[in-house]
């Protein structure tokens, strides 16, 4: 009983994070179809539905992954950066799961 609990549980997550993803996407990408953003945007969906499936194991998108950051059509969001001094507050901050990009510590801050 308890594990079908926590498989609602964590299932409730992860609609919970596709949904904040979509809201992510902006706005003026459903106009880009035929560009190349439409392009990748089908390419994740399609790795994306590989993985929920199971016929693409975690670490075996990384080829792809390497692929799209060497072409620079790899970008993260970062939500904020803080000086090392502050990294308490940060992870604080990224424990809160309202963060929407990467944390970003900067030793040089």
């Amino acid at each position: 009983m308890e594990l079908r609990e926590e498989n609602r549980s964590l299932q409730e997550r992860v609609d919970e994070l596709e949904t904040k993803l979509t809201a992510a996407i902006p706005a003026n990408l459903e106009a880009a179809e035929g560009s190349e953003l439409a392009g990748a945007r089908e390419e994740n969906e399609a790795l994306r539905e590989q993985i929920r499936t199971g016929q693409l194991k975690p670490g075996d998108q990384l080829p792809t992954i390497a692929e799209l950051a060497e072409e620079g059509r790899l970008r993260a969001h970062i939500d904020a950066t803080f000086p090392l001094a502050e990294a308490a507050k940060a992870h604080a901050y990224g424990e809160t799961g309202r963060t929407t990009g990467k944390l970003v510590i900067d030793p040089q801050r």
